[in-house]
């Protein structure tokens, strides 16, 4: 009898070790995760914001707290584009890997929020909508400034829009540039993110219009081979220009 009691205790001991074990397990929600997201807000579509805002998240459920914020500035109209500003890993042109397609349309708010924390791991600039119901989204290529080109230029030109390098699966739209003269055309990013538009409806609210930027021109390869450069804004006082 006392050997099956010895037994009986040395399993309830290992049964009620393993149940603190499991009880222990961290929420996933709040697993440290740290993150810098910067967005940028447009209540005209298709006209770009040269501002935005940088949001140090901790958490995933900050993170996921902070998607359902821009589910709801998009059910108001206004149009969310947004990244990390810190993607893992050098951008490159190859064909995507992942099943998760670069666009998205749903009425469905979690299944748009998977969708954008898909397109966040691959270090993608998600741009979202909202209309008649229905959630559309963009994921596309964030280019963050060449280590190797730090000094600053000073670019004056007008304001055009062109195709999105194709740097993995294409995605429809088109992107605000600078049009110079010595520089050719320089695709305007903010913390790598490039301004997407549906149309080029809004370029004719800027037709003519010259401009002196100033930030980092850096060059990239898209997935034909082709060649095109950036403009990295510097984001300062003097330097933004609010189109909203």
């Amino acid at each position: 009898m006392n050997t099956f009691s010895k037994i009986f205790a040395t399993m309830a001991v290992v049964l009620s070790f393993a149940a603190c074990e499991k009880n222990n397990v961290p929420d996933p929600s709040e697993v440290n995760h740290e993150r810098d997201i910067f967005y940028s807000v447009s209540e005209i579509p298709g006209m770009p914001n040269f501002s935005g805002t940088i949001t140090h998240l901790t958490t995933e459920a900050e993170w996921d707290a902070l998607l359902d914020q821009f589910c709801n500035m998009t059910r108001s109209g206004e149009q969310v584009t947004l990244c990390n500003t810190n993607p893992s890993g050098r951008i490159k042109a190859k064909k995507s890997s992942s099943n998760t397609p670069n666009t998205i349309s749903t009425q469905n708010r979690d299944e748009l929020k998977a969708w954008m924390k898909e397109m966040e791991k691959a270090g993608k600039t998600i741009n979202v909508t909202y209309s008649d119901g229905t959630w559309s989204g963009r994921a596309y290529a964030c280019f963050n400034p060449q280590a190797v080109q730090v000094e600053e230029m000073t670019c004056t030109g007008t304001f055009v829009l062109t195709g999105i390098p194709v740097m993995d699966d294409p995605i429809s739209g088109m992107v605000w540039a600078l049009q110079t003269n010595n520089l050719g055309t320089l695709i305007l990013t903010i913390h790598g993110m490039m301004l997407l538009t549906e149309s080029d409806e809004p370029v004719t609210m800027l037709d003519g219009i010259e401009v002196t930027l100033s930030g980092i021109v850096s060059t990239f390869t898209d997935i034909n081979g082709d060649s095109f450069s950036t403009l990295e804004l510097n984001i300062n006082e003097e330097n933004i220009i609010d189109l909203n």
